[in-house]
């Protein structure tokens, strides 16, 4: 969250649903944050699977994330 609040400069609370975009989350921004979001947690996103859509507010991004993990978990 805190990387994220940096990216678009926000000096206060995000709500979870919140568009990224709508607060000036550009897409180069995007895809940073998610690269960093890949090393952090040891996770990789697809091709197919790197639409803005999905990554569009916090809720979303955490949703994905957690779905990553719990894939993770599931297949060891």
């Amino acid at each position: 969250m805190d990387k994220v609040k940096r990216e678009i400069r926000a000096e206060h609370d995000i709500e979870a649903s919140a568009s990224l975009a709508d607060l000036g989350l550009g897409s180069m921004a995007m895809v940073s944050l998610i690269i960093e979001f890949e090393e952090h947690f040891d996770i990789s996103y697809e091709d197919n699977e790197m639409l803005f859509e999905h990554f569009s507010t916090i809720q979303k991004i955490t949703e994905r994330i957690m779905g990553k993990l719990s894939s993770q978990i599931s297949q060891n």
